[in-house]
């Protein structure tokens, strides 16, 4: 039986950057390969992808499939929901010395989540103020 990725030990970590606007998280896997799990802005993971896991498995990330995404990820923001995409590869080998550019390419785009992101305590005054104020 495989192992659930929670039991999976993480061999490194790419913190978020608010630039590359992702993290990532190498895990050990079975059979001596590395799972790469990166999460993180889902209109940035899509350009880093090249399959996709629909629900018949892991495909080719065609045009037509990427743009029906990126329609989905702008319904889901434009209604209020903030948006995060899932990603992953597996690598039959890694080096702890290699860097995010080099681990986060030829991903599969495995979801998009949206979630409820309330404004913060304090936030309705201070757009109130800066509309009274003329910005």
């Amino acid at each position: 039986m495989k192992k659930a990725i929670k039991e999976l030990s993480i061999v490194r970590s790419y913190p978020f950057d608010r630039f590359r606007k992702r993290k990532s998280t190498v895990h050990k896997y079975i059979d001596g390969r590395y799972l790469v799990v990166v999460i993180g802005a889902p209109e940035i993971l899509l350009d880093f992808s090249s399959r996709t896991w629909p629900p018949s498995g892991e495909v080719e990330l065609t045009p037509e499939v990427k743009s029906k995404a990126q329609k989905y990820i702008e319904e889901l923001a434009s209604s209020g929901y903030r948006t995060f995409g899932v990603a992953y590869r597996v690598l039959s080998k890694y080096g702890s010395d290699w860097s995010y550019e080099v681990i986060e390419r030829d991903l599969v785009f495995y979801a998009v989540l949206g979630i409820i992101d309330p404004p913060r305590e304090g936030v309705r005054e201070a757009v109130e103020l800066a509309k009274r104020a003329g910005v």
